[in-house]
């Protein structure tokens, strides 16, 4: 490869095809999720005392026992991925799964509320899933389950809301949300792409230090012929010396002595 070539595949290495871009997103997802399972675990196992305190009793318990599984779930996809490491290719899916489970809580709170400020669980989870999800088609279906979530409930428990107030609010996080998972896509992207430069200069660092010999040490050479011995013990003339553990090639020549005693001396 010419050095003009080389220097512009370093450069701009070759973009990543569609296969290559999941499963670079499903790499990156797999080491946050057992921390978003974990926080998740945590946030839920919170919510339950707080439903039990705080909550009216006639919700209390509807909530609890959804709240209550929600948690469970959680760890026990927490331990499950310690003791057997989730797949990258299920990441994704995976987090589509415990997104589903969050959604699922926000609108029965929202159901056995009636009030529609509870619907501010399901905007948050809208904005929220910019920062979980790196594919965008797990984004968008956990958006729209949110928003299909949060019409059918509201419509059967709320009666005439302020559609426009409230799908102004759903607007806006949809927004932020695209803005937030563009972003860290454009990071893991990035990443990896100065990773792949990195190590196309590398592999060009090392074939160049392959390529570089040098002579080092005493080498033994015929005071009377200037033959070369090498470590086998044959001797060979100068030229194949160096031409076999240098780049370097020679080309002949006649110095000024030389050129006097041979050839100026016979005219």
């Amino acid at each position: 490869m010419s050095p003009q070539m080389t220097t512009q595949e370093v450069e701009n290495p070759q973009p990543l095809i569609a296969v290559d871009r999941a499963r670079l997103f499903n790499q990156s997802q797999s080491k946050t999720l057992v921390i978003l399972i974990a926080f998740g675990g945590t946030i839920y196992g919170l919510l339950t005392i707080g439903h039990y305190l705080i909550l009216p009793p006639e919700i209390r318990w509807k909530m609890l026992s959804i709240c209550i599984p929600t948690a469970a779930i959680l760890w026990g996809f927490f331990l499950w991925n310690i003791l057997w490491p989730i797949p990258e290719k299920w990441s994704q899916a995976l987090e589509g799964l415990i997104f589903q489970f969050l959604v699922l809580n926000s609108a029965a709170h929202l159901g056995f509320s009636a009030e529609m400020k509870q619907s501010s669980n399901l905007a948050l989870l809208v904005l929220g899933s910019g920062c979980i999800f790196l594919s965008y088609p797990w984004w968008l279906f956990s958006i729209a389950s949110c928003v299909i979530a949060w019409i059918t409930v509201v419509q059967q428990t709320v009666g005439q809301p302020d559609w426009a107030h409230y799908g102004f609010m759903f607007l806006i996080c949809f927004a932020m949300s695209f803005m937030v998972i563009e972003a860290r896509r454009r990071v893991v992207l990035r990443a990896d792409y100065d990773q792949r430069v990195d190590k196309i200069r590398m592999d060009m660092l090392e074939k160049a230090l392959e390529e570089i010999r040098t002579l080092e040490g005493l080498i033994p050479i015929c005071a009377w012929c200037k033959k070369v011995r090498d470590d086998e013990g044959f001797w060979s003339d100068v030229e194949s010396f160096v031409g076999t553990r240098t780049e370097a090639e020679f080309s002949h020549s006649l110095c000024p002595t030389c050129k006097k005693v041979h050839f100026d001396d016979h005219e």
